[in-house]
């Protein structure tokens, strides 16, 4: 399993999430912050935008229905440099009126990022 750390994430009226990631992605006064185990404690102020949080292979959405990206040949949890791939080939397919992702229709179900990126998703 990856390195984990805790997260806290508390407003003045109550603590909003207290769990274990992997990796962070939190919205800054200043721009997003990219958070993995070993940081430094980090205490600061929040701005606008989404919280991302990565844990044992899942997003909360991927938690939340069930799924989790898993190395094409395995069923562990992908690695940062997989999951970076992922990512990236994601953001450049999505840009082009989403064309790369019609390939899920085809044999495998996966994406252009899951098949660059050596991943599939899994129930």
């Amino acid at each position: 399993m990856a390195d984990t750390f805790q997260i806290e994430v508390v407003t003045p009226e109550k603590l909003v999430l207290d769990q274990q990631a992997e990796f962070a992605e939190i919205p800054g006064k200043d721009g997003y912050l990219g958070v993995l185990a070993g940081h430094a404690a980090l205490l600061g102020e929040l701005g606008e935008g989404t919280l991302k949080i990565t844990a044992g292979g899942q997003t909360l959405g991927k938690m939340a229905v069930g799924i989790k990206v898993v190395p094409d040949r395995s069923a562990s949890s992908i690695d940062l440099g997989r999951a970076v791939v992922r990512e990236a080939i994601w953001l450049l397919l999505a840009a082009p009126a989403g064309l790369g992702f019609l390939t899920i229709f085809g044999r495998g179900h996966r994406g252009l990022h899951d098949r660059f990126a050596g991943t599939r998703v899994v129930r």
